[in-house]
């Protein structure tokens, strides 16, 4: 589909956005064995509208682009009925008329709403043998629709325009509309314009990519295998930052965003207030996927030495909550939050999300950290000799979110073993 024409230079930036959209996502998938004679220009405008029929429908119902391409009858003896798509789960229905403007000035007339209106009688009627051989292809599961005691019928009106229906054609519809639900309602209707298909294609383009950067203190680790991983500590003024900047967007990938004032948000944040200083020991830390990393050594070039780390295309897959509970201590108390440290673990895919994310080591990687969110309450058991502590609890939090090495944050201390205690005592939770 080539976009080089006149009437494309001329057209509204609007839509020229919305045409690239369509050609991009339906060029392959529509019909159009139809569409043999005539101008390109013809052709295309014709691709156009059905490519518009078939967008208004993805729209409507949330379908993927295949589904909403076979759905597409425009042609002859369509009856005005661009598109039909049917959802037996719902018992729903919806007809789809569209009307495609290089000038974005689309405006359906009486005589567009009645045609649709004809198809809608036919249809009622179950005279599927006047309309083409794509829409009987789908007479069945139209069948089996209408003969359900409960039934719904959209008409969607979809218009590269802001003018929608003209007076006589409203006057029109909302008439015929009530004729159809005199017994029961059946029938509504709903005007697609340039704002809505604007705003479906924005919504179905990829977010602006996140770069942020991570400052690791003294004491990280480097993984190089499968993946380039560097574990270490962050300060949660850093977070802070993130989440400023950034906000849900830091988020994009997560299993679950930030939930609010839950139990455990609200422990995160009265932790970070009351004892910043105990904040790393007592949080799982973050874990975040990026495109690629750009490594700065603020001092010597070795590995456990300060470093400036830029992360491009980032996403925190696991730890949203914590990131969004530093942030709102950070307008609250911000010194708070310049003493607290927050355990991180930056894992480099060396590549374009595009690459990566359909692979298998993405989603597997986003899950398994999702369930590692959070830990269970620890409770003495009378069956064991050894008695649960919130030092065992620290040991363990520590050896999972750092790792093993001589080098912890400044002030830290190593966990103590305890010995086994024969009779358990009850302990405070951390």
């Amino acid at each position: 589909m080539e976009d080089g024409t006149e009437a494309v230079r001329g057209a509204p930036v609007v839509v020229r956005q919305i045409r690239d959209v369509l050609v991009r996502e339906f060029v392959g998938l529509l019909d159009m064995d139809d569409v043999s004679t005539g101008s390109t220009t013809q052709h295309e405008r014709i691709f156009l509208s059905r490519a518009l029929a078939a967008k208004a429908v993805q729209t409507v119902t949330d379908c993927t682009a295949v589904e909403a391409a076979s759905s597409v009858v425009d042609g002859v003896n369509d009856h005005g009925v661009d598109a039909v798509f049917t959802s037996p789960a719902t018992g729903e229905m919806w007809l789809i008329q569209a009307k495609w403007s290089e000038q974005g000035t689309a405006r359906l007339e009486s005589i567009d709403v009645q045609q649709l209106l004809n198809g809608v009688e036919q249809i009622f009627d179950l005279r599927y043998d006047r309309f083409n051989a794509r829409f009987q292809q789908q007479a069945a599961r139209i069948d089996a629709l209408l003969s359900e005691t409960i039934v719904r019928v959209h008409l969607v009106f979809a218009t590269l325009g802001d003018e929608g229906l003209s007076l006589e054609a409203d006057d029109l519809l909302i008439e015929r509309l009530s004729e159809f639900n005199q017994v029961a309602e059946m029938l509504d209707y709903r005007i697609l314009g340039v704002r809505d298909f604007h705003a479906a294609v924005r919504a179905d383009s990829p977010p602006e990519p996140v770069t942020v950067t991570a400052t690791l203190s003294d004491g990280w680790h480097l993984n190089s295998t499968p993946y380039r991983t560097y574990l270490g500590t962050v300060s949660a003024e850093e977070l802070a930052g993130w989440y400023e900047q950034h906000g849900p967007r830091l988020f994009d990938n997560n299993v679950r965003l930030s939930l609010g004032a839950t139990d455990v948000n609200t422990g995160l944040v009265n932790s970070l207030l009351n004892a910043p200083d105990e904040f790393w020991y007592l949080n799982n830390g973050i874990t975040v996927l990026c495109d690629s990393i750009h490594t700065t050594y603020i001092a010597r070039r070795a590995q456990g030495q300060p470093v400036l780390l830029k992360l491009s295309n980032a996403q925190v897959v696991n730890g949203a909550q914590t990131v969004a509970a530093v942030h709102q201590v950070h307008e609250q108390e911000p010194r708070a939050v310049a003493e607290a440290l927050v355990a991180v673990r930056l894992i480099c895919l060396d590549g374009p999300r595009t690459t990566w994310r359909n692979g298998s080591h993405e989603p597997r990687i986003r899950r398994t950290t999702w369930k590692r969110g959070t830990l269970p309450r620890l409770t003495p058991s009378r069956n064991s000799s050894v008695r649960t502590s919130p030092c065992l609890w620290v040991s363990r939090t520590y050896s999972s979110a750092a790792p093993r090495s001589r080098h912890r944050p400044q002030g830290a201390r190593w966990p103590r073993r305890r010995s086994p205690s024969p009779a358990p005592t009850p302990m405070p939770h951390c």
